[in-house]
């Protein structure tokens, strides 16, 4: 008798665990409404991201990279209408989705969902690059919302914080030199405050994380549409102004302050963003015998215009002002030849920025970008810097 439980047991514990569905990955069955039958070779990809995956012969893909909240994936393929999905509102690990063929893609498109048992073990791509989001550059330890700090963090790179606080790093043994930056296409020779030349570093960023909307950073298979460089490439996408809601927020403190707007400008259509910061040690300078005194400000900017579902056209501006301030003491000889002590005023600033126009289009499964940019670097005694 209880060698017969124990079986039944079993059994039951079996049965439950194979009908319930399994969370490790999703599986999507994609069919054509016109044949009913499977389609092979068909892509989901993530938004603009290289991040795709292809059905099978079966007509079956296996999801198996992380789902964002609210993220838009598109499925693809030839002869058909994309369909626009968002998986994380699908409550199933198995689903199925009905393609339209382009004769009929003015038709609203229907979406039919099943659940049949399923379970997928392990990955469907290659992840050739690292992502990540202003959540991620404000709750890492030690960053202190700089990018250039959060990426020294990474594997493959290393990060050299030296006694002038310029966080410099180093990707793949390559020099400093050797990795670009990339804002919204235009492309700057470092992102930092008080950054020396030919370097990636400062002691403090000029690109405002509450601006940022994703960082792609490259150390390795490089897409062929970035610019030649031998180490890494940082791709950073600023935020676009809201379509439909104007804010503004503004922000003060005893030695400078911050302040942002954003909102439509043709409601649904276009949308702009600007934001300031600013901040001036002048005022504790009769507090600062041994140490110089820094004044730091950066503005951005941000226009976007939804041309259709295909075509989109923004146009971004960045600029950084720094500049530093120092005294420090020197022996002078009077005309008797006497020595006596004095001191010695210096300023370094630093002086960079650029601006680009950018344009996205769609046309099933190919996302062709353009970019149009320019960029400036320019100060005096601070690192020899020349434009």
């Amino acid at each position: 008798m209880f060698s017969i439980s124990f079986r039944l047991l079993i059994a039951a514990l079996a049965l439950f665990f194979s009908a319930y569905p399994s969370s490790a990955c999703r599986k999507l069955h994609v069919i054509s409404e016109v044949i009913h039958g499977p389609i092979a070779n068909c892509r989901l990809c993530v938004g603009f991201q290289d991040t795709c995956v292809y059905s099978d012969d079966s007509g079956d893909i296996a999801i198996a990279f992380p789902i964002a909240d609210s993220a838009r994936h598109t499925l693809s393929a030839a002869g058909f209408k994309d369909t626009v999905l968002t998986i994380d509102a699908v409550r199933t690990d198995s689903f199925t989705v009905v393609m339209r063929t382009c004769e009929i893609a003015n038709q609203p498109l229907e979406i039919v969902v099943t659940a049949p048992m399923t379970k997928c073990k392990g990955n469907g791509y290659r992840q050739s690059s690292v992502s990540f989001t202003p959540d991620e550059l404000k709750t890492k330890a030690g960053t202190v919302e700089d990018i250039g700090r959060y990426i020294g963090t990474l594997p493959s790179v290393v990060s050299s914080l030296s006694a002038g606080f310029d966080n410099t790093f180093f990707v793949r043994g390559g020099r400093p030199s050797e990795n670009i930056f990339l804002i919204d296409g235009i492309e700057m020779e470092n992102i930092n405050h008080f950054s020396q030349a030919n370097g990636s570093g400062g002691p403090i960023g000029f690109v405002n994380t509450n601006n940022v909307k994703t960082v792609q950073f490259y150390a390795g298979d490089m897409p062929v549409r970035y610019p030649s460089k031998m180490s890494s490439v940082a791709d950073i996408s600023m935020k676009s102004g809201s379509l439909h809601e104007a804010g503004q927020t503004i922000g003060c403190e005893l030695t400078g302050g911050i302040i942002s707007a954003e909102g439509p400008l043709i409601p649904g259509r276009s949308s702009y963003a600007l934001s300031g910061r600013y901040i001036d040690f002048t005022p504790l300078r009769r507090f600062i015998t041994d140490a110089g005194v820094p004044k730091l400000g950066d503005l951005y900017g941000k226009i976007f215009v939804l041309g259709n579902d295909d075509l989109d056209l923004s146009a971004t501006g960045i600029l950084s002002y720094n500049r530093y301030r120092y005294t420090y003491p020197i022996v002078l000889a009077a005309d008797n030849g006497s020595l006596f002590f004095n001191s010695l005023n210096q300023n370094e600033t630093i002086l960079q920025g650029g601006a680009g126009v950018s344009a996205h289009y769609t046309k099933g499964p190919v996302t062709h970008e353009a970019h149009l940019a320019f960029s400036f670097r320019n100060g005096n005694k601070a690192d020899s810097l020349s434009s």
